[in-house]
């Protein structure tokens, strides 16, 4: 077979494992899409965040029982607002073409590297079967993909490195950065690779750009809302447990087993390379022994969640093999890697990635769908490698084996559609949830499912898990939740309905003292048998236990 056959033929391959993926990724979409209830228990809140700003009302306000923010900025809630009323299926179309973008940005800036549309195809797949490992937040009323396509295509911004493109790189991290705060880590490696591999006056432009507008924004921002903006980004997450384990191993570990086969691929490409480019010195020998270690550990791993399954010993393992391979990259690599422009700016935004992947994994709280920026760079720089082998060997072998990879990748990724989509037996459920919320005259709390009550024409509720974040002892706004208690005393709503959840933390009342104003009305419970009407992602609940105020005392 010759080279051009071959090329054809692997390109050919990868283009199928895309198509593959796309198809079950439409199909999902499709399914999901116009669902008019929550598929993941946040949603509803975010819709109200919308509301609120369509009403012109701040966001960032003294939580209460009107009305209490999620800790991330305001950009995802503020471009629907601006696209229109409230509305899941809004809400989730902008959600997926953020995705698909994330996803054309890995295209895009593989091909600034000048690796060969073979691995720029199959990368592209590859992050996309992700969707399951993210807790298919793909398509969600989140503002995780928009920050994600912000993010990336400011990568690819920057590394083309011309003045024009650094300065839409900064204001692009700006955007990143006002739809979750942690991409301005970013700003750090961009401004680092600008200064050494560029030229200071490109790096004093981007910093322009990125720091200096975000200062100003930031500014208004916290100024508008009298400094309660940055109490929600930065003080109240300030005071939550955090879960180290979880952050190291448990998240390299999830990054990697989302894309098994690509990421020990990956793997031995960067041995080889390793080998070719470094010093021969028996510092690079322990780096190899210790990449491979964790390669293989990685791999072999039954369980990643919780992290603690693999236990003291394999932690302390984990660090001692990540420390070998480090010093041996710096011992026998650093030289390639000062001189070459693409391996600075890969090794400085992978760390980075990274460390957001697993600060945020550890974080109290922090779900799956914290790893996508992990899943964007896995794809984007095991192609990155893949790609550089090629270069050195492109036999016609080699050309087709990497096309059965990207294919098998795809095919071992796709997900099971049945079990994210909704059913006709969900939208009944919900319909008849809707019945009870509207008997009732005056309004109703629904702190899991906040966005109901709107649907039927009442006031949203405020988000449980907003109350669960600011609640929390010595944090800033913590004397402020005793405006719920006082709101559950006076009795304020005619009914509160909450979820049977599948833990005993998620039954019975939400505590704040509900419990000495409320009672169970269980004869006006909700009707849902079996699994009918549990959301389809992140925390599974769902509202229809009824409580109506007790008597009075």
């Amino acid at each position: 077979m010759g080279k051009q056959a071959a090329s054809v033929m692997g390109l050919l391959l990868s283009i199928v494992g895309l198509l593959m993926v796309l198809t079950v990724f439409s199909e999902t979409v499709s399914g999901r899409w116009n669902y008019g209830f929550d598929l993941e228990w946040m949603e509803g809140g975010m819709l109200f965040h919308v509301q609120r700003l369509r009403d012109g009302l701040p966001l960032y306000v003294e939580p209460g029982p009107e009305f209490i923010p999620y800790i991330y900025p305001p950009l995802y809630p503020w471009v629907l607002s601006l696209l229109g009323e409230p509305s899941y299926w809004m809400g989730r179309g902008l959600s997926v073409i953020s995705t698909l973008g994330a996803a054309a940005a890995i295209a895009a800036i593989l091909r600034l590297e000048r690796v060969p549309w073979l691995f720029c195809v199959g990368a592209v797949g590859a992050f996309l079967t992700c969707y399951d490992e993210s807790g298919s937040f793909f398509d969600l009323v989140r503002g995780d993909s928009l920050g994600l396509f912000l993010a990336s295509w400011a990568l690819v911004a920057v590394r083309r490195a011309t003045t024009a493109s650094v300065v839409v790189g900064g204001l692009l991290l700006l955007a990143a950065y006002l739809a979750k705060h942690n991409y301005a880590l970013l700003g750090l490696p961009m401004l680092l690779w600008l200064w050494t591999q560029q030229d200071r006056e490109k790096a004093l432009v981007f910093c322009g750009a990125s720091l200096g507008t975000a200062l100003v924004v930031t500014g208004g921002l916290a100024w508008s809302s009298q400094g309660r903006f940055l109490t929600y980004l930065l003080g109240v997450p300030s005071v939550h447990p955090f879960v180290g384990d979880r952050a190291w191993p448990g998240a390299e570990l999830e990054l990697v087993r989302a894309l098994p086969w690509l990421s020990f691929a990956a793997g031995v490409a960067l041995l080889v390379l390793w080998g070719r480019y470094a010093a021969k010195t028996r510092a690079t020998l322990v780096g190899r022994i210790g990449l491979l270690g964790l390669l293989v550990g990685a791999l072999t791993v039954a369980d990643v969640s919780p992290a603690s399954a693999v236990g003291v010993p394999g932690i302390v393992l984990s660090v001692v093999l990540a420390l070998m391979a480090i010093a041996g990259a710096l011992r026998g690599a650093w030289d390639h890697v000062r001189e070459s422009s693409s391996a600075s700016f890969w090794l400085l935004h992978g760390f980075v990635f990274v460390l957001l992947c697993a600060v945020m994994r550890g974080h109290h709280g922090g779900f799956i769908n914290v790893l996508m920026p992990g899943f964007w760079l896995t794809a984007t720089l095991s192609a990155l490698l893949l790609g550089r082998v090629w270069q050195l060997w492109a036999h016609p072998l080699l050309t087709v084996g990497f096309g059965v990879l990207f294919l098998v990748q795809a095919g071992t990724g796709v997900w099971d559609v049945e079990r994210y989509t909704p059913t006709d037996a969900d939208r009944e459920a919900g319909a008849r949830l809707l019945e009870t919320i509207e008997s009732y005259e005056g309004e109703v709390l629904m702190p899991h499912s906040p966005w109901y009550p709107a649907l039927v024409g009442k006031k949203a509720s405020f988000p449980l898990i907003a109350l669960w974040d600011v609640a929390h002892k010595g944090g800033p706004l913590d004397p402020h939740v005793s405006s719920i208690r006082e709101a559950f005393s006076e009795r304020r709503w005619d009914a509160v309905i909450l979820t049977t959840g599948r833990r005993k933390a998620t039954s019975g009342t939400i505590g704040f003292g509900m419990a000495d104003h409320y009672q169970r009305a269980a004869s006006k419970d909700v009707f849902m048998p079996g699994k009918v009407f549990w959301t389809r992602a992140g925390w599974r609940v769902r509202p229809r236990q009824v409580w109506e105020p007790s008597s009075e005392k």
